[in-house]
């Protein structure tokens, strides 16, 4: 009797237990993690993941489908990290968590670079397999920039190491099963006219595009790889970063990457989703319109020195105070503008032809989001007479 009477009580107990249980192995995994990455739910709302991380002193900025914050050293697994991304999907879901350690952008100036991105990668994985057993290898990125991974399995979750032993080390943390089938190529075709929605304007003449989504390079030299990524998400390639489209297109040690080499690395990309990329020249305002008003960004090679920088914070500041762009411009009638510079690629979003102005926007995180007005007789000052076009072939 005694017997079955604890029989009841353990069924009586087991529903109760089972959340603890959870909740304290989750609790111990994300001590070895040395984040709250992981929830007793499997997956997380984002705001309530940022919550959680933000009483860590961590601080996010991005778009609600990618947000990332710069860790500055902090240990993820035991070793050191530079930036944590978190993707969500449209129901602002964490879909994937992904970690970021020594890389050549960040790590440029690194006396032994490279030997110490090679290090991060090979203790990373010796603390995964210690903490979960031998890992398995796959597949995993965009269709047509592919990488093999290293994968450990912890319940519903997934551990990801993607390394590249001279370039970076990167841990995805996957919160979904990984999917069923792979995507037929006609399905992964990206469309011209979905993005004209995107398009406003306007009774002072301009014209933009608005839901570009932001990338912050931070201190590195990833302008290129940071803006093509930038207008990849923007046409919904989101399983793809700026280090490692950095690393497909070649970039220098802490930055440095020719647009030719960009659009030669992702060549089998572009054709995927159907894709093409066009050279335009230098800044014109006909080749604004064409594309601008389809909703497509232009991608601008220019110059950046300090008095441009001084002149995109003043037309932040001044010219939406202004009683019309007119008024703004005439306060610029006496401004001289430096050539030259530090080169630079940036995203053109805008144009206003009334006022012969241009909209841009660097990938410099969220203070870009407002894009800078400035006269397009002062951008052909600094402007490398190179503009180029990543656009749908259909």
């Amino acid at each position: 009797m005694k017997r079955i009477g604890k029989i009841c009580l353990a069924a009586l107990l087991f529903p109760v237990l089972m959340p603890l249980c959870a909740q304290q192995d989750t609790a111990r995994m994300n001590a070895r993690i040395g984040l709250p990455l992981l929830s007793s739910e499997t997956q997380w709302a984002r705001a309530e993941l940022e919550r959680t991380l933000s009483r860590t002193g961590i601080v996010f900025q991005g778009d609600n489908s990618r947000r990332n914050a710069f860790l500055q050293g902090r240990k993820v697994f035991e070793i050191p990290a530079t930036e944590l991304l978190l993707v969500s999907d449209p129901e602002d879901t964490v879909t994937q968590a992904d970690v970021i350690y020594f890389n050549k952008g960040d790590s440029a100036k690194a006396r032994n670079m490279k030997r110490d991105i090679r290090k991060s990668g090979r203790s990373l994985k010796a603390v995964l397999t210690r903490i979960l057993g031998n890992p398995v290898r796959d597949e995993f990125g965009p269709e047509g920039l592919q990488k093999e991974v290293l994968v450990w399995k912890y319940g519903e979750i997934r551990f990801l190491l993607e390394t590249s032993r001279e370039e970076y080390t990167i841990l995805h943390i996957c919160y979904q099963k990984k999917p069923d089938h792979k995507p037929k190529r006609k399905e992964l075709r990206v469309r011209k006219d979905e993005y004209s929605v995107n398009l406003r304007d306007n009774p002072a003449g301009d014209f933009y595009v608005e839901n570009i989504p932001m990338v912050n390079q931070g201190a590195k030299g990833y302008c290129v790889p940071a803006t093509v990524e930038r207008v990849l998400r923007y046409y919904g390639i989101n399983q793809i970063t700026m280090h490692q489209l950095a690393d497909a297109a070649g970039t220098g040690r802490g930055g440095g990457t020719s647009v030719e080499a960009m659009n030669h690395a992702i060549g089998k990309l572009r054709r995927n989703f159907g894709l093409d990329i066009h050279s335009c020249g230098e800044v014109r305002m006909e080749t604004l319109k064409k594309y601008i008003d389809q909703g497509i960004p232009v991608m601008w090679a220019m110059y950046v020195n300090p008095a441009f920088v001084q002149l995109m914070q003043s037309s932040r500041a001044l010219r939406p105070n202004a009683k019309s762009p007119e008024q703004w411009l005439k306060s610029l009638r006496k401004y001289k503008l430096p050539r030259g510079g530090e080169g630079h690629v940036c995203l053109i979003v805008g144009y206003n032809a009334r006022t012969e102005e241009i909209a841009i926007s660097n990938s410099w995180g969220d203070a870009e989001r407002v894009p800078a007005w400035i006269p397009l007789k002062l951008a052909v000052r600094v402007s490398q007479k190179a503009t180029f076009v990543l656009s749908p072939k259909k």
